[in-house]
């Protein structure tokens, strides 16, 4: 499920960070040696000064590793991180939520740099449990794929999952009476279920529709029912961008860590 992660650090405030990583790596049964990096920004500073700089680097970095992992790797690395990701071979970053005002942060500078790249971003504060797993979805064949990863994974947290379905008909309120509002819905909800049926017919999970619209509406239905990790797709079949401005949003606005697929 999880092969040869590679693991962001900033060396400040890890600590959190590292011990729910640990707890997810135990929990899918991964043994092996995950890899650890620090992005250091390239300068004008000798090579004897970065040698200097990089020992340093290292020691504050073992001494913050070490509290979760005994046995790891560890690298720094300097220039364009997205050299340094086209070279690794693993599917796995993991990586904390930080917001970025004048240029792209890592984890969109990875999604957009590869395709095959499986994100999990931590979010501050995040319990060390996954109780409820959240699955926003679109019917689309990628929803398919978000589905049987999140049924896997809650079998190796323990957790559950709930599916999630935005019927974007809220907008149309205004411009309906409630009875012909209340008939859309109907027709909608049902015709969701049918598509529920025709793609997701051999699973066993509870779903929600919700009226709103995906992106301004799923992030607030994840953050009111307490869901401990969502699992979404990158983008939709009908997004030919790297990532979608839905997924992007989730990222951004849920107060819970997110799997990108």
């Amino acid at each position: 499920m999880i092969d040869s992660p590679l693991v962001h650090l900033t060396l400040q405030g890890d600590e959190p960070f590292l011990l729910y990583l640990r707890m997810i790596l135990h929990s899918v049964g991964y043994s092996g040696k995950p890899t650890f990096f620090y992005v250091k920004e390239s300068g004008l500073l000798d090579l004897i000064t970065q040698k200097e700089e990089d020992r340093d680097i290292e020691e504050r970095a073992k001494a913050i590793i070490g509290d979760a992992f005994e046995d790891y790797e560890f690298r720094v690395v300097t220039g364009p991180v997205e050299n340094f990701l086209r070279d690794v071979s693993s599917r796995w970053l993991f990586l904390r939520y930080q917001r970025a005002f004048f240029r792209k942060s890592l984890h969109e500078r990875a999604i957009s740099l590869l395709d095959g790249l499986r994100l999990w971003v931590y979010k501050e504060g995040t319990w060390s449990g996954v109780k409820d797993i959240c699955v926003p979805i679109d019917f689309s064949e990628r929803s398919k794929s978000q589905v049987e990863f999140a049924i896997g994974l809650a079998r190796k947290l323990g957790s559950s999952i709930k599916l999630l379905y935005a019927l974007s008909i809220a907008r149309m309120r205004e411009k309906m009476s409630e009875r012909e509002y209340q008939h859309l819905r109907e027709l909608k909800q049902e015709e969701a279920k049918h598509m529920y049926g025709d793609l997701l017919h051999s699973v066993d999970a509870p779903i929600e529709l919700i009226d709103g619209d995906p992106k301004k509406d799923l992030p607030k239905a994840i953050n009111s029912q307490g869901c401990q990790l969502v699992v979404i797709s990158r983008r939709s079949n009908q997004e030919v961008r790297p990532m979608g401005r839905t997924s992007l949003h989730i990222i951004r606005s849920v107060k819970c860590p997110v799997v990108v697929l």
